[in-house]
């Protein structure tokens, strides 16, 4: 009468037979009595007859156990999903006489994986969102950045002025550095896409630390 969960058992007929104190307050009973002698259709509500009764029916048949999610309306008007684990019951001699099942309410595990979902799919809509802006702004980031490193390097070309040609590298190197850091973002975004392949580059660390010093330095000459 006290088992946790909604327990119910019926004969071949559709019939139920009995049910715990749990099941009878689901469906709106006064006592587990009252569950005695009735088929699905007949007590409505909690039980949707067009699903639960080929369910039911399968596992007499087949005399196989079954687990399954179903529908269900609770006394109160509130929809709910239920777990339910169905096994046939036998005889003494091995012949299925009915059936007895238990079913657990897991509307509100339901109802999380239903907005686990939906942020899910706002999480790839707004990196989706992202992609696409960044992809929209490669044109527009690269020329300038690449007309600004082109006249660095004609003026650095040009200059004779020791401290001024010093100056100008350093403003060469860092325009080169922002735009090498900017190929790498829309590189990382093609790569998210599927586009490009991830390729091994070889690097020379000196010449990298070359170039942080270089761009550092008239930072650290002000000071």
């Amino acid at each position: 009468a006290v088992m946790p969960g909604n327990v119910y058992w019926m004969n071949t007929d559709g019939v139920y037979l009995g049910c715990n104190d749990n099941q009878a307050k689901a469906i709106g009973f006064f006592s587990r009595d009252d569950i005695v002698g009735k088929r699905n259709e007949e007590i409505g509500g909690f039980f949707i007859s067009e699903f639960l009764d080929e369910v039911n029916k399968s596992v007499m048949e087949t005399g196989r156990a079954i687990v399954v999610e179903e529908p269900a309306l609770l006394a109160d008007g509130t929809q709910a999903v239920f777990l339910s684990s169905k096994v046939p019951l036998r005889n003494q001699h091995g012949k299925i006489t009915g059936m007895v099942g238990i079913s657990i309410d897991i509307t509100e595990r339901k109802e999380a994986e239903k907005n686990l979902k939906i942020a899910k799919e706002m999480a790839e809509a707004a990196n989706e969102i992202k992609t696409e802006f960044l992809r929209n702004m490669q044109h527009d980031l690269r020329t300038p950045f690449a007309g600004l490193l082109g006249l660095a390097d004609l003026i650095e070309s040009q200059e004779t002025d020791p401290e001024k040609k010093e100056a100008l590298a350093c403003i060469t190197e860092s325009a080169r550095a922002l735009l090498d850091q900017l190929n790498e973002i829309f590189e990382l975004v093609e790569i998210e896409s599927g586009q490009l392949p991830i390729i091994d580059k070889v690097f020379d660390i000196h010449e990298i630390i070359h170039a942080i010093y270089n761009m550092l330095l008239p930072s650290a000459k002000s000071k």
